[in-house]
């Protein structure tokens, strides 16, 4: 029987609850559409409500996929009456930073839309790290469902796809669980969803809720891999459960906020025999016997006395111990696993492409101030500020801002620059990231049709007139 073993007290704060719709699933290139958050007291009741839409981007193409996922027509997206989407974003932001300090809840937010959050807030010039800074932290409610599904089975109906796995898509999970009415794909209706499945997790599995509000925030999970030479770690990953024994790789290491753990069902005698290149070729077997989480990313953990028996399979607690107390004995065999570790770390290049420099450094002070000068200025203002930004990231995004919200108040070579740069994207020339150029976008569309229903059919129509469109003006630029 799994039972709880934390800290005496976690100090609560209210929640707020959100979700996006989107153009696609690119994370640095695709919009926010839709933006919907409910925030509640820490038992999730209501307290307030936001939801705001916002009108396409010139240089963003809807993909026929999105469009059928979401069921937003092709004139929602073109809509006048709807703010533009920087106009948006400052509202979001402005929300969101009035309902702080506040634990930011999802679902799947934390691999999606969160990523795209941040992406909003840095291509608008806002600071970009809302839901875990100034005393917020973050939780994401897919990986906690399947962290109490796997400490206690049976506590949920999991729905199960075509080829018999166990299915958590929010879409099929919520109903299979109780929510009626669920307007799925809708931001506000999947928001709404996903408290439903907080409040089954808190009232089905209490010991797993309160758990989880420990490891919302980094310094919480760093407390207890501190306190702990071994620990469970629960594979949220996956959908059919389970986790691993495992102990912090020498001590606690933090590279990019990553602890990295070793597998304790390894044979460390047989691993002690082992020259280098035997290391090295045990280190890439499957499964993986290096296990990393991020401290910042509410990892699921457990004492090893908390770990209910169906997840020991042939470990025990007591045998766990021993080999986390051999392990940390062993300095030499650290150091040589440590090394290990360290060469294998990838060497990446600075991306060439502005949306991907999102993580490539934090501002200066000076830059700082001058965001917030760009934000209280005139448009016509704005050209002068975007000059003085030392960071070449700031004044790529700021004359992308001015070009996209008022065109006018830049100089005219500049202008046309912006146009000619922005066109060459949409044809995919040059192409080196994942944004959907309109080529790509035509071929899924003439994909989509072909297996479209009338319904279907009547949704897409519009859109290959507008990639049409759009294609022709891109060529008259370039």
């Amino acid at each position: 029987m799994y039972h709880y073993v934390g800290f005496p007290t976690v100090k609560l704060m209210p929640f707020v609850f959100y979700d996006t719709e989107t153009t696609g699933t690119s994370r640095h290139y695709d919009q926010i559409l839709q933006f919907a958050a409910i925030r509640t007291d820490d038992d999730l009741n209501e307290i307030d409500r936001f939801e705001l839409r916002c009108r396409l981007l010139p240089h963003i193409i809807p993909t026929a996929g999105a469009l059928l996922v979401t069921g937003m027509s092709l004139d929602c997206l073109l809509d006048p009456k709807l703010p533009s989407h920087h106009d948006f974003i400052l509202q979001c932001h402005a929300r969101l930073t009035a309902w702080s300090p506040a634990t930011f809840v999802g679902y799947n937010t934390l691999r999606f839309d969160e990523p795209l959050l941040r992406q909003a807030f840095y291509q608008s010039l806002k600071p970009v790290y809302l839901t875990n800074t100034n005393g917020n932290s973050r939780q994401d409610i897919l990986p906690l469902i399947r962290a109490a599904n796997s400490l206690a089975p049976g506590s949920f109906a999991i729905p199960r796809n075509e080829d018999g796995k166990p299915a958590f898509k929010l879409d099929r999970l919520a109903p299979a669980n109780g929510f009626k009415d669920h307007e799925a794909h809708d931001a506000l209706g999947d928001v709404l969803a996903t408290i439903h499945l907080a409040k089954l997790i808190k009232d089905r599995s209490p010991d797993v809720w309160r758990r989880s509000l420990e490891f919302c925030s980094r310094s919480g999970v760093e407390r207890f891999v501190e306190a702990n030479d071994c620990f469970f770690l629960v594979d949220t990953m996956r959908n059919d459960g389970g986790g691993y024994v495992v102990a912090p790789v020498g001590t606690p290491r933090h590279r990019d906020r990553q602890v990295i753990c070793l597998s304790l069902d390894t044979d460390l005698a047989a691993l002690e025999a082992m020259d280098d290149d035997e290391l090295g070729k045990w280190s890439r077997r499957s499964p993986r016997p290096i296990r990393r989480f991020r401290t910042n990313t509410a990892p699921h953990l457990l004492s090893l006395n908390e770990v209910p028996s169906h997840l020991w399979g042939e470990m025990t607690a007591r045998k766990a111990r021993a080999r986390a107390r051999r392990y940390l004995e062993n300095t030499a065999l650290q150091r040589r696993i440590g090394a290990l570790v360290a060469d294998a770390e990838p060497e990446y290049d600075t991306p060439t492409n502005v949306e991907e420099q999102i993580y490539e450094g934090f501002y200066s002070t000076a830059d700082v101030r001058l965001m917030d000068r760009f934000h209280d200025a005139h448009w016509h203002e704005r050209w002068e500020i975007t000059r003085q930004f030392e960071d070449k990231r700031l004044q790529q995004l700021a004359r992308r801002l001015i070009f996209t919200e008022s065109p006018e108040s830049l100089p005219s070579a500049s202008r046309a620059s912006m146009a000619r740069k922005m066109a060459a994207r949409m044809l995919g020339e040059g192409k080196t990231g994942d944004w959907t150029c309109i080529p790509t976008a035509m071929k899924e569309l003439r994909e989509r049709w072909r297996d479209a229903d009338e319904q279907q059919r009547a949704l897409l129509k519009p859109l290959r007139v507008y990639l049409r469109e759009r294609k022709r003006w891109a060529k008259s630029v370039t």
